[in-house]
């Protein structure tokens, strides 16, 4: 079973691989437009002036134009559409403080005024800050529907992937919190805050999710703040799935982090510049992230830590990712590269499948191992013939309530009668259902507000906090307000199912349970005086049961 969950995943995993493969192969840049009634239009001549401003002139013709409106994606740039003197569109919105100087990518159709014959469009733009790349892309006269189309065919893929990266995130984050302490516990919620991270990342930077929220500042400001945790969110994985979260290195790309977020403040909020001013500190964060991660890694395998093939798989992974990123760092600041994250995204794709396969047999097992644990504690907890707790758990649980010093408890001893005669007599399997009926009666009476355990033979111990007693109300609807009140209404109940117990099965010799208790106040009262005193009450009633019997 846990080898088909596995290649299950795999399956699914490689499937969404090739998903993102063909989504980032045929991105926003790579968009090409063939069809009946699609005239493509070059927008790559648009040069900006010394002042930051730019006019494009587009020729028209009405025999080829039949209702299509000018769709393209702006990025970076204010501009106004006119068409024969007319202004016909404009965009020029309201940049809060928050965003910088820029919006970043904007999808936009322009309808066509009808005309006759020949015509101009003219577009006036300027161009916000000092940016890498500004202007137009993906320019098209075609129809707003097929427009928005063409994006979403060549967009889904990353907008799916990143929501199902980004649920497995929090699948991952909350099974980290969830479970017992262990090193798991940390790989899970730092591989779930990567994955959500990069998910981030990846689909702010896609037009469709831009189009889809319809909010192009905020896309903007989530975009960079994700930039900003993936190095330290990597970094941590890598950390605690090879044991060293202990290392100095997560704290330094910490405050590496909070300079990075402290410097986009002051300089988007105080100083108006832009995020884009402040990307050298995200990519210093990155480049540190990495050779401390390579640093990890020399040291694992120095230390033989890296020794099995699933260790093997996260230096594999890691280098991809380590690869994709150094690419994108020399792109941007070599070839002013449009895209920030063309390979860097891809590469921490496959760091993701690949830790996400990792992790999930890992969970597997571990779960596995768990469930055996939970078994084995079990047997050493609990009485195999009654199903109560065992002499063990009473001991540790002793240990436990004397160290809750002031807690006041009910302490109750319980005894069968005649168990001896029905083994002698009927044999040791009527014993066994004797002690089955004892059990139930007890546990249905004292067991449903304190615990029971099984201590010997025919010895039982239930212990019940104040707590647990104020939970107690007579057949009245009147509360217990005593302990010798909770005992008693327990008692009454315990006889009661005795009684059924006797006229249900009809055993030959009928069933007896003797009690006694007493009341303790941890670090007033000695337990074992407490007990010896219960244990006393209890004979007592023992003695009146076999009187009332005997007459």
């Amino acid at each position: 079973m846990k080898k088909f969950i596995l290649y299950a995943n795999l399956i699914i995993a490689l499937f969404l691989a090739a998903g993102m493969l063909t989504g980032f192969m045929t991105g926003p840049e790579n968009t090409r437009v063939s069809s009946a009634g699609v005239i493509s239009v070059d927008m790559s001549d648009v040069e900006f002036d010394e002042y930051g401003y730019a006019v494009k002139k587009i020729p028209v013709d009405a025999d080829q134009l039949r209702g299509e409106s000018l769709c393209m994606i702006s990025t970076h740039v204010l501009f106004k559409v006119y068409m024969e003197g007319e202004l016909i569109y404009e965009y020029s919105p309201e940049i809060p403080r928050v965003s910088g100087v820029s919006y970043g990518n904007e999808i936009h159709t322009v309808p066509i005024p009808n005309f006759s014959g020949h015509s101009e469009i003219v577009i006036e733009c300027e161009e916000l800050g000092d940016f890498n790349w500004a202007g137009f892309s993906d320019a098209y006269f075609m129809s707003e529907r097929d427009y928005i189309r063409g994006i979403e065919s060549k967009e889904i893929w990353k907008v799916v992937i990143c929501i199902f990266t980004f649920l497995a995130g929090i699948l991952f984050v909350l099974a980290g919190i969830s479970y017992e302490e262990g090193s798991f516990k940390l790989e899970a919620a730092s591989l779930g805050a990567m994955a959500m991270v990069l998910s981030t990342w990846i689909v702010t930077g896609t037009n469709y999710f831009i189009y889809i929220i319809g909010n192009p500042f905020a896309v903007r400001i989530l975009n960079y703040l994700s930039l900003m945790f993936l190095p330290l969110t990597a970094l941590t994985y890598v950390a605690c799935l090879l044991d060293r979260e202990r290392t100095k290195s997560i704290p330094i790309v910490m405050v590496f982090t909070l300079i990075s977020i402290v410097a986009n403040i002051i300089c988007v909020m105080i100083m108006g510049m832009d995020y884009h001013s402040t990307l050298i500190f995200t990519h210093v964060s990155f480049v540190f992230s990495v050779l401390c991660a390579v640093y990890i890694l020399i040291r694992a395998l120095k230390d033989k830590t890296i020794k099995d093939k699933e260790h093997m798989v996260t230096f594999i992974a890691f280098s991809f990712l380590t690869l994709s990123g150094v690419l994108d760092l020399v792109m941007y600041y070599v070839q002013h590269s449009k895209d920030m994250a063309r390979f860097s995204s891809f590469g921490l794709l496959i760091f993701m499948i690949i830790m996400g396969i990792f992790e999930i047999r890992r969970f597997i097992n571990v779960t596995q191992e768990s469930k055996e644990i939970a078994v084995i504690n079990r047997m050493a907890h609990v009485d195999g013939l009654t199903g109560l707790l065992n002499r063990r758990a009473f001991s540790e649980y002793e240990e436990e309530i004397l160290g809750k010093i002031g807690l006041r408890c009910m302490f109750v001893q319980f005894d069968i009668n005649n168990l001896k005669i029905v083994n002698d007599s009927y044999g040791h399997s009527a014993g066994d259902e004797f002690i089955i009926g004892a059990s139930e009666a007890i546990f249905d009476s004292f067991g449903r507000y304190g615990k029971v355990f099984r201590t010997g033979g025919d010895e039982f111990v239930c212990i019940m906090t104040r707590e647990e007693m104020n939970k107690i109300f007579d057949a009245s609807g009147r509360k217990a307000e005593s302990t010798e009140k909770a005992f008693n209404f327990c008692k009454d109940r315990m006889y009661d199912k005795i009684l059924e117990y006797n006229n249900n099965n009809n055993p030959p010799i009928k069933l007896e349970v003797a009690s006694g208790f007493a009341e303790c106040v941890i670090g007033e009262d000695k337990l074992n005086l407490m007990e010896q005193l219960a244990d006393k009450r209890m004979y007592e009633d023992k003695k009146k049961l076999k009187g009332t019997a005997a007459g």
